[in-house]
């Protein structure tokens, strides 16, 4: 037999023993943001909208996810971008965070809204009216950097907005920057009756955003999975059937 021919062979042998390279499992964490993602206390699952469709993303791609983890937003957002085979969730894809994670989405979106106290009557047109009024939010957040950048200082915030809904009705502050829908359950679930939304800032898409060590691979398959729940209706069928979902 051929030398060349023999060696070929040999080495296609030695790597048909090696072991298959396998990735790990996905990793993903994200904050309480109801109706997106919270915490059920009677079962210690997180669960909510993006889980719904994230879960059955992952399954059509073949990616598998090991776990799913609750923690403040600015802990999560470290987190997945130091520790291998780690998503986060729902992110806002900015220019700044743009190169420092892989993009799975957008899978959802939000509505950026100031809240108000029922007995607020300045009625509100833009951005630049609002700056007169002192506002109250979450540190750390996209939305606090847009308002920052627009002019907005002095801003009262806080580590994590569920606490605002309480603040606002007190009148610690006039305005509450928060999304619609996290908002109105804030203040369900702490029976606040005198607060509404008064102005609409800005629509925003929600992503995954991976740690960069995720394969391009998975990253792709996901996409692929999300477009074609979108195309098949699955993913507006889940979004129409979220009971907290405010209708507009």
């Amino acid at each position: 037999m051929d030398i060349m021919l023999l060696s070929r062979i040999v080495s296609l042998l030695t790597l048909s023993l090696l072991p298959l390279v396998c990735h790990a499992d996905l990793r993903l964490i994200t904050q309480d943001k109801p109706p997106f993602n919270y915490l059920d206390t009677s079962t210690g699952q997180v669960i909510g909208l993006s889980i719904d469709i994230l879960r059955d993303a992952s399954s059509r791609a073949k990616v598998a996810v090991s776990n799913i983890g609750l923690y403040p937003m600015v802990r999560s957002v470290d987190m997945a971008r130091k520790q291998a085979d780690t998503c986060v969730f729902p992110m806002i894809r900015t220019k700044e965070r743009e190169n420092l994670f892989k993009w799975v989405g957008p899978y959802t979106r939000n509505v950026w809204v100031f809240y108000a106290r029922d007995d607020f009557k300045t009625p509100i047109s833009s951005l630049e009216e609002a700056k007169k009024f002192r506002v109250g939010s979450d540190i750390h957040s996209a939305k606090t950097s847009y308002l920052a950048s627009m002019g907005f200082n002095a801003m009262d915030l806080l580590p994590e907005d569920a606490a605002n809904a309480k603040r606002l009705a007190a009148g610690r502050f006039d305005l509450w920057l928060v999304g619609l829908y996290e908002g109105k359950v804030f203040a369900d679930v702490n029976h606040i009756k005198n607060i509404r939304p008064v102005f609409e800032v800005k629509t925003v898409d929600y992503y995954l955003a991976c740690n960069l060590s995720v394969p391009t691979g998975s990253i792709a398959a996901l996409n692929d999975a999300l477009k074609n729940m979108k195309v098949d209706g699955s993913m507006q069928r889940m979004i129409d059937s979220n009971h907290f979902l405010v209708k507009k």
